[in-house]
């Protein structure tokens, strides 16, 4: 829900200026109170945006005048947020007259409906015009770290090479900044804590390989989410491509959350949008992005619901079911709006350990990227699907979150508790979901 803008002292109107001169001086707004909630209104900055996305912002906002009112700023809020989540934002003073002309003609339609749809159009017309892209130098990555970033990317690449060009820039921007941190990290250890780091590394490697031990029969089953329903579309998998696992130092907690909770999101069920608007009935729980719109879940949190809305923050957008495996509970949902940043990279369930720490991500209670640490307390197997059972607190609503390993794999799809004991937390293994 958008609240109501605060103006403070803009005594409820924003500076006005004509159209022409918005468009022309390329700012429509350089500094706009926005609402935030529990915090003071802070300025919403526009200038960085181009003249075709102002243009496409005035025109769905219907500031057809040039006079910026109150009124405007939520709308604008929300379409900029909406263009700055895109993995590829056009920008066609980049290419040559005759180019531009071209794209735009084809996208005329769409500038009424905002940014990122006009972006996303404009996107598709570069395809069909077979405009080139430039993909970004990767060479200042290890072998590990492009393979890493080619396979995140490789869904980004099935849409176009535009977008897969976009989202390799970002992985290599995040790695780089993860590298600089990771190595200021080790330039400040002394040289004592080194050789206890190796001995761990060491006598980490030395434990035993241990088989899914199964559950007591009858103890777990999921009968009750109806797997015969008309509901549950077919089991598929999840998306095109798995990342692969990532591995090197362990992180600290602060590192594993900056790079796992980008892809935890708050899943929001209803059965109807009379009931979702109402607040009535609204079921809530967690999903993970495994793809940039593929996300990992519970079949529990979207039973028989026909509204769907993911949320991170004031992110929100819809989404739809589109494989079930209700038996053993993964679902797979589609985001219909958001691009999403996917986990960083998946890890075999055959890997696992006991005893190595593990981490949850998810939103217990509503409670939006709630963090809670723990071990591996066994490696299970129930009706055929591997399960994690681990001492990371799971509370309602954090079904369908993530569990992570020291490196920000993402190991698991945070699932159940056995009865009313805290301490029998268990997760379906992340790579359950591409089987």
């Amino acid at each position: 829900m958008i609240r109501g803008v605060h103006c403070g002292g803009l005594k409820g109107r924003v500076r006005s200026l004509t159209g022409a001169a918005m468009l022309a001086s390329g700012v429509i707004l350089a500094s706009v109170l926005a609402p935030s909630a529990g915090q003071a209104s802070k300025p919403l900055d526009l200038r960085d945006l181009s003249v075709d996305v102002q243009r496409s912002l005035m025109a769905a906002c219907g500031i057809d005048d040039g006079r910026i009112l109150q009124r405007h700023v939520p709308c604008l809020s929300h379409h900029s947020a909406a263009w700055r989540r895109l993995v590829f934002q056009p920008d066609l003073s980049l290419y040559s007259p005759g180019e531009q002309k071209r794209l735009r003609e084809g996208c005329s339609d769409t500038v009424e409906r905002g940014p990122a749809p006009w972006g996303r159009c404009i996107e598709l017309e570069m395809v069909r015009l077979k405009v080139p892209v430039t993909y970004p130098d990767l060479s200042s990555l290890d072998d590990a770290e492009t393979m890493e970033t080619r396979d995140a990317c490789s869904s980004a690449g099935d849409v176009s090479s535009h977008r897969e060009a976009a989202c390799q820039t970002r992985w290599l921007d995040r790695l780089t900044a993860l590298r600089e941190k990771q190595e200021a990290a080790r330039a400040s250890k002394t040289t004592v804590t080194e050789p206890v780091q190796v001995a761990a590394a060491e006598a980490d490697a030395e434990v035993p390989s241990v088989e899914a031990q199964p559950m007591t029969g009858g103890l777990i089953g999921f009968g009750h989410l109806d797997p015969e329903s008309d509901f549950w579309p077919d089991w598929g998998g999840g998306a095109q491509y798995r990342p692969a696992g990532t591995d090197g130092t362990p992180l600290r907690g602060d590192e594993i959350f900056e790079r796992a909770s980008p892809a935890v999101f708050v899943i929001l069920a209803a059965a109807n949008e009379a009931d979702f608007r109402a607040a009535r009935h609204v079921r809530q729980g967690s999903a993970v992005a495994i793809s940039e719109d593929r996300l990992a879940t519970n079949c529990h949190t979207v039973k028989d619901a026909g509204i769907l809305v993911l949320l991170q923050g004031k992110t929100h957008g819809p989404a739809e079911l589109v494989h079930a495996d209700p038996s053993s509970d993964r679902c797979i949902l589609r985001s219909l709006e958001l691009t999403l940043q996917p986990v960083v990279g998946v890890r075999d369930f055959s890997d696992m350990k006991i005893g190595e720490p593990v981490f949850a991500i998810a939103a217990p209670r509503g409670l939006q990227q709630s963090m809670q640490d723990g071990i591996v307390s066994q490696l299970r197997a129930n009706a055929g699907v591997n399960l994690i059972q681990t001492s990371a607190y799971a509370a309602p609503g954090s079904s369908g979150g993530g569990l992570f390993d020291q490196h920000g794999n993402l190991v698991g799809i945070t699932n159940f508790v056995v009865g009313n004991d805290d301490r029998l937390h268990f997760a379906i293994a992340a790579d359950e979901f591409w089987k």
